[in-house]
Order: C-alpha cells, then structure tokens, then sequence
C-alpha cells in the first residue's frame, strides 16, 4: 500500500470515530464536545498537507483548510437558522478537513461528504420544521457517510 493511500485510510478512520464518538454524546447527552471536534479539524488540515506535499500537489496540500472553510461555512448559515447546535458545525468542519477530494471522481464537484452531509440534512429537516430545536445531526451524517463510501468503493 502507498503513503498517500495508507494516510487517506488514516483520515478515513479518524472521521468515522469521531462521528461515531461526536454520534454517541450526541444522542445521549445532546452535546458535541470541542474535544472531539478540534483535533479531528486539525488532524485532517494536517494529513492532508502531508498529502499534497508527498503528491508534490499544492490543491491537495491546502484541501484540508479548504475542505474545513467550506464545510463550516454551510455549517454556520444553518447554525444561524437554529436549523444545527454547534458541535454539529464543528463535525462538518471535521469532515470537510478529514475527507474534502474523497470520491469527487464519482460526484464530481461534489465529492462523498457534501452528499452525506445533504442526506443527513435532508434526512433531519422534517423532524426539525416539527420540533423546533436541533435534531442530533451526527448520526445521521455518520450513517450517510458510511452508505456513500460503500457506493463509492464499490464496483458498478
């Protein structure tokens, strides 16, 4: 296996524990934790500078920031609608630094995380309109994450 593939596996990994960690105290407790959050931000803008560098690919070695400015961005327009809590901000800006080119080749412009995250949205959207208050947000793009990247690897 190459080190460009290997660290992708590796952001692949750290975005689908932290969604599962950020899953589980969000469905238990109603938080999301800075201290899930922060480090998989980092961790992504990181590897994917490794990335970029050992790719000699400067797009690829500012993904990680990118794909985290983006990710919050989308994430902040629906925070201010009170449509996401904060931690779920900080879970999409996780993934957009963790995984930003993943799957662009079969969604292209897109990649897989912006369709997870559109499916989680879409997913949630009814039972917020209803409820009035945020509905928990990462299990959903966990879930939606997972579906995409089977599609994504498997053979069509």
């Amino acid at each position: 296996m190459e080190t460009i593939d290997m660290l992708e596996y590796i952001a692949l990994t750290v975005a689908v524990i932290a969604l599962s960690i950020a899953s589980y105290t969000d469905l238990k407790h109603g938080t999301i934790s800075n201290r899930v959050t922060y480090p998989a931000v980092g961790i992504g803008i990181v590897l994917n500078a490794v990335i970029g560098i050992l790719d000699g690919n400067f797009l690829t070695a500012i993904s990680g920031v990118l794909g985290a400015a983006v990710f919050f961005g989308f994430g902040y327009a629906v925070w201010v609608l009170k449509q996401l809590g904060g931690g779920d901000v900080g879970m999409f800006t996780a993934v957009g630094a963790l995984l930003p080119n993943v799957g662009a080749p079969t969604f292209p412009l897109l990649g897989f995380p912006i369709v997870a995250v559109c499916l989680a949205g879409a997913f949630t959207l009814p039972f917020s309109l209803f409820n009035r208050k945020p509905s928990p947000m990462a299990p959903l793009l966990l879930g939606c994450l997972l579906v995409m990247f089977i599609i994504v690897q498997s053979p069509l």
